[in-house]
Order: structure tokens, then C-alpha cells, then sequence
């Protein structure tokens, strides 16, 4: 039997069709039946919080890796608008795309740091 969780909703910014698909059914598989909003590169993922017709999401999504905005930039606009700072960002990296950093990224937790943000270790 599925635990049912409180629906909630998502934005998830995510380039690639395969891994939107693999996010919807694990999604399913834990019994998330919520909004599950998808934009497909940086630039969408800040016009859809900017956007006052757009319900404000309960949770972001976010791969680092994105075309026109990086993740990087969403997610300094995330943290420093006053509107969508209070928003949980849960950050995806994919291992091919993580080797096109010259030093890992280290990130850090919420209740860690008031400002939430990415170190490089």
C-alpha cells in the first residue's frame, strides 16, 4: 500500500524529456499526487515565479545544468527575491554534468545557513 502524502506543489526545471519522465513516476511511486508544474530551462523557470497568474509552488526542483539560465542563476534568483526566497529548492546534478566543473559543489542545507547558496569545496 502507498503512503499518501499532502499534495503539494512542484516546480521542476529539467531540460531532459528522460529524466522529467523518470521524476513523474517516481513521483507516483511514492504516492505524490500533486501539481507537478515542468519548465524546460532557466529563463522559463524565472519567468513562471515572476509570473503573478502562476500559483507560487511549494517546492522547486532544480537541475544545475540548463540552458539560457543556469541552475546557478535561478537559484541566486530564488534565494534573493523577496517573493520566492521562502520557496524549498531541491538540487539535481547529474554525475555526467558535474564533470564539467573544475571543483565539486558542496551544497549547503537551509537550516544551516540563512542564505541559502552553493560553495565550491
Amino acid at each position: 500500500m502507498k503512503k499518501q502524502f499532502k499534495e503539494i506543489h512542484i516546480l521542476y526545471a529539467e531540460d531532459n524529456p528522460d529524466e522529467i519522465v523518470l521524476m513523474k513516476e517516481a513521483l507516483n511511486d511514492v504516492g505524490q499526487s500533486g501539481k507537478l508544474n515542468v519548465v524546460r530551462d532557466g529563463q522559463e523557470a524565472i519567468d513562471y515565479l515572476t509570473d503573478t497568474k502562476n500559483t507560487r509552488p511549494d517546492l522547486m526542483i532544480l537541475d544545475l545544468n540548463m540552458p539560457k539560465v543556469s541552475g546557478i542563476e535561478v537559484l541566486e534568483f530564488i534565494k534573493t527575491n523577496q517573493k520566492t526566497k521562502v520557496i524549498p529548492v531541491i538540487i539535481l546534478q547529474h554525475l555526467k554534468a558535474q564533470m564539467t566543473y573544475k571543483a565539486p559543489m558542496k551544497i549547503m542545507q537551509p537550516a544551516t545557513l540563512r542564505n541559502q547558496c552553493l560553495i565550491k569545496v
